[in-house]
């Protein structure tokens, strides 16, 4: 399991930058009030969150890849960057949500 956690991470990385893609795509067009979303600082923090949580995931994905690629598998972090990753593939979900 300690090598499949990663990959599973990962799945859940590809996921969330594609949803922060969509989001910032979405944020950058123009609503019939005439203002885009991503002029309101509201949505700006939103999307900046989502930005960190994607990064954070990919960077824990690479070092447990990294660890297993070594020869040194980390049950730790492959278990932290899974829960890390999956727990942040939505869109907007913040801590205790």
């Amino acid at each position: 399991m300690d090598r499949t956690r990663p990959k599973d991470a990962a799945l859940a990385v590809g996921i969330a930058q594609g949803a922060l893609d969509c989001a910032l795509e979405y944020a950058k067009k123009g609503l019939p009030s005439g203002l885009p979303p991503l002029k309101s600082q509201g949505v700006q923090f939103i999307l900046a969150d989502m930005a960190i949580a994607v990064e954070a995931a990919r960077l824990m994905v690479y070092e447990a890849a990294t660890l297993i690629d070594e020869g040194r598998v980390s049950t730790q972090l492959s278990s932290m960057a899974k829960c890390f990753a999956t727990d942040n593939r939505h869109p907007g979900r913040g801590p205790g949500h």
